[in-house]
């Protein structure tokens, strides 16, 4: 059984995670795609970094909380920093043409992204995790992640800025299936043990002492928010945990059409002005979309189909438009967001005016009259006391509206069937 034990070394208490996709300058390396930058990105982009933001926020930070907070320093639920993609330098080829990658060059990557100002600033809670590509290999100082016998799918270390500043990163090779294990494996390892004076525990071989880390004797999974993800050594339990799966699958950003009509429609031969709103999982990390591009099935299109706003001339009605919008929000996941509109004449569209501010109207008066404590009770007015001048004043007002509304019904079916009849013949 092995024996943790604190160091009194750093440990890192409330998490700020950057996800770092690494674009190896290599010309024949099939890197990841920017969004700010591509139509599209990799699906891994989108899948990675949604299970990292749920996983810094989750039972899973509370466990290792639990287990492993000391001195003072409570480890907890952190803070995901965002999605960034930034230029690492290509190292040498191997026999299988994959690329190496050392853990110097990730450094650089690391120091020149801070420093100028790409990527959140450093400090003592930062952690960056750094992805590479596929076709890549790691070399660090533990190993090769191509390594037949003892691979090293993932590791995490640390370096100081030139202004004293310490940055925590961990490494994570390209890997579709296991990364998310890989990824939690490291997360537990770098928030416990960020420079190697904290938890571990001494293992003893026949030639040397391995201080290990508290999921390096871990090789059983969980699952966790549709992943397989790494246990951990619980201290109190004496053997690998992790927490239930508490089913929290949250999505960045959802976004919706709006525009048309007061009741949502085109009008044929004027500009419709739509924009997409942005409905955030989290207010704290409110950003537009940082990719747009709208296509409609039918219509002239003004302007750009890559910005927020999107603008299309409907033709001659009747007829129907459908307007799509593709997105991409800063965890590098897609989305198409589409609404369809009917095409209604000027004249239509006059009527619709009419009876929305008719509508509008009604709302507001109606709101006075017959409020929780109304103006009005027919009960109490009868009996408890007389009707006064005001109350019949605001029923009255109530009454006209609804009258109008009926009239103005009556005009939109007749309008209507004169135009089918028009169309008929």
């Amino acid at each position: 059984m092995p024996n943790f034990t604190y160091g009194s070394g750093k440990l890192i208490s409330r998490p700020e995670v950057s996800a770092i996709f690494a674009n190896v300058t290599d010309p024949g390396l099939t890197n990841w795609v920017n969004p700010y930058n591509q139509p599209l990105t990799s699906p891994d982009v989108c899948r990675i970094t949604s299970f990292l933001r749920d996983l810094v926020d989750s039972p899973f930070m509370d466990l290792i909380g639990q287990e492993y907070s000391v001195g003072g320093v409570y480890i907890g639920r952190g803070t995901f920093m965002g999605t960034f993609f930034a230029p690492v330098a290509a190292g040498s080829q191997t026999v299988a043409e994959l690329t190496e990658v050392a853990d110097a060059d990730i450094r650089r990557m690391l120091d020149a992204e801070i420093t100028n100002g790409r990527i959140p600033a450093a400090n003592n809670n930062s952690c960056y995790f750094v992805f590479l590509p596929i076709n890549t290999v790691s070399v660090s100082p533990f190993g090769r992640s191509d390594s037949p016998s003892a691979s090293v799918a993932g590791y995490h270390s640390a370096f100081q800025l030139a202004s004293g500043q310490h940055v925590y990163y961990a490494v994570i090779a390209y890997d579709a299936i296991a990364s998310a294990y890989t990824v939690s494996h490291e997360l537990a390892e770098l928030v416990t043990n960020p420079e190697g004076f904290g938890w571990q525990a001494p293992r003893i071989t026949a030639s040397s002492v391995i201080n290990e880390e508290i999921a390096d004797v871990c090789t059983e999974l969980a699952s966790f928010h549709g992943e397989n993800i790494s246990q951990f050594w619980s201290r109190s339990l004496g053997r690998c945990s992790a927490p239930a799966d508490d089913g929290r699958h949250k999505p960045f950003a959802r976004g919706s059409i709006v525009g048309g009509t007061c009741l949502g429609h085109a009008i044929e031969g004027v500009p419709l002005n739509l924009s997409l709103r942005e409905d955030f999982t989290e207010p704290a990390q409110q950003q537009p979309f940082p990719f747009y591009l709208w296509s409609t099935t039918d219509g002239t299109i003004t302007g750009s189909n890559s910005q927020p706003q999107f603008v299309v001339v409907p033709p001659a009605a009747p007829g129907t438009i459908q307007v799509s919008v593709l997105t991409i929000d800063q965890l590098g996941c897609s989305q198409t967001i589409s609404r369809e509109f009917r095409i209604v004449t000027r004249d239509e569209a006059a009527r619709e005016d009419r009876f929305c501010g008719l509508i509008k109207r009604l709302q507001t008066t109606a709101t006075i009259v017959f409020r929780p404590d109304p103006l009005w009770d027919p009960l109490r007015d009868f009996i408890t006391r007389p009707v006064t001048r005001h109350d019949i004043e605001a029923i009255e007002i109530v009454a006209r509206a609804m009258h109008e509304v009926a009239q103005l019904l009556k005009e939109d079916q007749a309008a209507r069937y004169s135009d089918g009849r028009k169309r008929q013949s």
